[in-house]
């Protein structure tokens, strides 16, 4: 090994251990852990430009629960509208745990025990809904991925997002070429709209605002047959 510089020993130092009380007889001790700043190897499996960042990836999503602040603002919501499946008390439910419930013939129990997870989304079909913009956390942004997963359904990023004409993304107000967007990472449902900043003259700015748009729709049409869009 090498020796470590002052800065370093003192980044070391700041390893703490703090201790929450919740009764006089219970304790539970959280480490506040800071890995030291020491040369690492470079990544096996990951790509270096999203590896070697000093800040884990922001998000948001619709799915439920979710739980913690997101990282990414909604700017502007307009008409788009947030749903989330309402499935039935038994979904995702044991089978054993299901026979039980059901011998007992009460309704509450089945409200009890209803598994709470449920996909969701924010959905769209007609430039009549608006424009959809997030904030992105710009300040935390250095390698500059941004990518976007559908909703729902495993297999849904090229009919939802790369072959769909009638949706248009902007990043700052200027439009994304869906031919440099490919799935990501390895799946059928996400898609990486911008693979690192640089790319295609993209350049990190004070104000990184992501949006979407759909395009105008017959007024007549079924909604069912309607390119609806959904982000998850």
């Amino acid at each position: 090994g090498r020796q470590l510089s002052s800065a370093e020993e003192e980044e070391e130092k700041s390893w703490t251990l703090r201790r929450t009380y919740s009764s006089p007889l219970e304790h539970s001790a959280h480490r506040q852990l800071r890995i030291p700043p020491v040369d690492m190897p470079k990544p096996l499996f990951c790509d270096p430009i999203y590896c070697s960042t000093p800040h884990p990836p922001n998000c948001l999503n619709y799915e439920k629960p979710t739980f913690g602040s997101p990282g990414i603002a909604v700017q502007n919501q307009a008409g788009w509208k947030v749903v989330n499946d309402l499935n039935k008390w038994n979904y995702m439910v044991g089978k054993v745990d299901i026979a039980l419930i059901k011998g007992m013939h009460d309704p509450e129990w089945e409200r009890k025990c209803a598994h709470l997870d449920a996909c969701g989304g924010i959905q769209a079909s007609d430039s009549r809904d608006g424009t959809l913009a997030f904030e992105l956390p710009s300040s935390r942004m250095t390698a500059g991925l941004v990518f976007v997963c559908l909703c729902c359904g495993k297999k849904v990023a090229e009919h939802m997002l790369l072959e769909n004409q009638n949706v248009t993304i902007k990043l700052n107000d200027r439009v994304l070429d869906k031919s440099g967007m490919d799935k990501w990472p390895n799946s059928n449902k996400c898609v990486r709209l911008l693979r690192q900043f640089g790319e295609g003259g993209y350049e990190k700015e004070d104000t990184m605002v992501l949006s979407f748009e759909m395009a105008d729709q017959d007024p007549d049409l079924a909604y069912e047959l309607k390119p609806h869009f959904e982000i998850s």
